[in-house]
């Protein structure tokens, strides 16, 4: 059930940003999508500490990813040579 939410709000996440929506509702939609990864893990049981563990150590792979220089920004994808 929880998953069809998200998916439902990510769809909103999508229109507000495809249709060029206001800041407000960005954020409003992001706000409600970030809710519902907070009741997932308070409903299986994982703690801020081992969220907070696995964050961080992501958050320092993909910082650590190759990046290549796309229309003036940067991706951190895999790429194909």
């Amino acid at each position: 059930f929880r998953l069809n939410l998200m998916t439902e709000e990510l769809g909103e996440l999508a229109q507000a940003v495809t249709k060029g929506k206001p800041k407000k509702d960005f954020i409003e939609e992001n706000v409600d999508l970030f809710n519902l990864i907070i009741g997932n893990m308070i409903s299986t049981g994982v703690t801020l500490e081992e969220f907070d563990k696995v964050f961080w150590k992501k958050w320092e792979k993909i910082m650590n990813r190759k990046k290549k220089k796309v229309n003036g920004k940067f991706r951190v994808s895999d790429f194909k040579k």
